[in-house]
């Protein structure tokens, strides 16, 4: 069914549901969209880097098989707790992984961290975008289109910073750290608007 799988509005306008400002939630996703495209970039290279060939070849089936699982557990996860909590680790689990991933010589542990990226980075967008219909902003700002916009501009600084180091030696890495450094961000946005929020309710508890 179509909206088997879609928070409902209900639960989520509830008193346990923390808010975030919408400018927040934007920036949040464009720092996501930066970190994402970053690793997707170098993902295959990465793969050949350990010295498999198959791996190579395969790294973004792996990461897809990870995605259609990832997306139902994190709307799952959001239902049972707030969708902000559920974010702020999706972010810290995604930067991780591209650590991991970066610093890494083996073909096990590159493949762990493929599919932990697959089961996040999709998870994002599954929770950003029912969170995105929930709050408010100003009247004339269509709050879907400026978060699918900024993290399309995310997308499109991503390989600029590529490019910017591809002539150092360390280029890769620093790219890739400077991928999961936007992730940690985002991921400290969120824990950050989840605490004042859950702060703020339990002192009105008070």
């Amino acid at each position: 069914p179509a909206n088997k799988h879609v928070l409902p509005p209900q639960k989520a306008a509830s008193s346990s549901e923390p808010n975030i400002q919408w400018w927040n939630l934007s920036l949040l996703y464009g720092l996501a969209g930066f970190g994402y495209i970053i690793v997707a970039t170098y993902l295959p290279l990465m793969a050949r880097g350990v010295g498999n060939e198959f791996l190579a070849n395969h790294i973004w089936s792996i990461v897809g098989l990870a995605v259609i699982p990832g997306c139902y557990g994190w709307l799952w996860a959001a239902r049972k707790w707030s969708i902000l909590s559920c974010l702020s680790v999706n972010l810290i689990v995604q930067a991780s992984c591209v650590v991991m991933a970066s610093f890494i010589h083996s073909p096990f542990l590159l493949t762990l961290s493929c599919i932990g990226f697959g089961a996040t980075f999709m998870g994002t967008s599954s929770l950003v975008m029912p969170l995105a219909k929930k709050i408010s902003a100003p009247q004339k700002i269509n709050l879907l289109g400026l978060v699918t916009l900024t993290y399309g501009i995310g997308q499109i600084a991503g390989p600029l910073i590529v490019s910017a180091f591809q002539n150092n030696k360390n280029g890769m890495t620093i790219s890739i750290l400077s991928g999961a450094c936007a992730l940690f961000i985002a991921a400290g946005i969120s824990y950050v608007q989840h605490s004042k929020v859950k702060y703020s309710q339990s002192w009105s508890k008070e």
